[in-house]
C-alpha cells in the first residue's frame, strides 16, 4: 500500500471530535482528562463500600439486638446499592464501547453520573435516619449495659434519640454531598467545560 494511500485511510477514519481537541488552547485544557480521575475516584469509593459494607456484618453478628440489626440491615442495604451502582459506572468508563465518538461518550457519562450523585442523596435522606436510630440505640445499649427495651421505656431516651437523629440527618447529608463534591464536583465542571469546547469547536 502506498504511504499517499495509507494517509488517506487514517485521515478518513479520524473523528471530528478529537479533531476538535487539537485546536489551539484546548488540548491542553481536556489533557487533564475528567474522566481518567472520574474513574479512579469510582474505584476508591468501592474499595470503601466493601469496607464498610463488612464492618456492618460483623456488627451484624457480634449485636444480637433485633431492634439494631433491622436498622444495619437497611444500611447495609443501602451500601451495597451504591457499590453496584458505581461499578456499573465504573465499568462503562473503564471500558467504553467501540466506534463510540468522543462528545458523545463524554456527555453521556457527565448525565450518568451527575445523575447517579443525585439519586445515591436522596436515597441516602431516608437511610440516615435509620443509620442514626440504629447507632443511638447500640451506643446507648452498650453504654448503660442495659436491654435495649428497658432503655426504650425511658423518657430521657425516648426524647434525646428523636432529637440526635435529627442533629445527625443534616450533617451526614451535607458531610455526604461535600464529600462527593471533593471526589467527583470539581472533575464533572472540568468534564462539562471540555464538553462546551468540543462543542464551541464544532
Amino acid at each position: 500500500m502506498s504511504l499517499e494511500k495509507t494517509w488517506q485511510n487514517l485521515d478518513d477514519s479520524s473523528d471530528d471530535d478529537l479533531a476538535a481537541l487539537l485546536k489551539s488552547g484546548t488540548l491542553k485544557k481536556v489533557s487533564h482528562d475528567p474522566i481518567t480521575r472520574i474513574t479512579r475516584n469510582l474505584l476508591i469509593n468501592l474499595y470503601w463500600c466493601v469496607i464498610i459494607s463488612i464492618g456492618y456484618i460483623v456488627v451484624l453478628y457480634s449485636f444480637p439486638i433485633w431492634q439494631v440489626q433491622i436498622c444495619i440491615a437497611v444500611v447495609l442495604l443501602f451500601t451495597l446499592y451504591a457499590f453496584f451502582s458505581a461499578l456499573h459506572h465504573y465499568r462503562q468508563l473503564k471500558k467504553p464501547p467501540e466506534h463510540t465518538q468522543l462528545l458523545p461518550f463524554m456527555e453521556w457519562h457527565y448525565a450518568s453520573i451527575t445523575k447517579w450523585l443525585n439519586t445515591v442523596s436522596k436515597v441516602a435522606l431516608f437511610v440516615y435516619p435509620v443509620s442514626a436510630a440504629g447507632g443511638f440505640m447500640l451506643g446507648a445499649t452498650l453504654g448503660a449495659e442495659k436491654s435495649i427495651e428497658y432503655l426504650l421505656s425511658k423518657k430521657l431516651i425516648q426524647i434525646s434519640m428523636p432529637i440526635t437523629i435529627a442533629v445527625l440527618v443534616p450533617l451526614c447529608y451535607y458531610l455526604a454531598k461535600w464529600m462527593n463534591k471533593i471526589a467527583f464536583g470539581r472533575h464533572l465542571e472540568q468534564l462539562k467545560k471540555n464538553i462546551d469546547e468540543l462543542k464551541s469547536g464544532e
